[in-house]
């Protein structure tokens, strides 16, 4: 995890966790879509290339919890 914030969810406090995520470099991750890995679920925020040699992917992603 790389943070977390406080908010309100349906008269509920929650906090959201933020991380960010390394993988090989894909052209198809967009922002909107989710990642899973074993039983977490991940919404992307940001997809970046890492240096620009289209090697890896930097993904900020925000934990689903449902």
């Amino acid at each position: 995890p790389s943070g977390a914030r406080a908010t309100q969810f349906a008269d509920r406090s929650a906090v959201l966790s933020t991380h960010r995520i390394w993988l090989r470099h894909r052209d198809d991750v967009k922002p909107g879509q989710r990642l899973r890995r074993g039983v977490r679920s991940y919404k992307v925020d940001q997809a970046d290339d890492a240096d620009g040699t289209r090697r890896y992917l930097i993904i900020r992603a925000t934990e689903v919890f449902a």
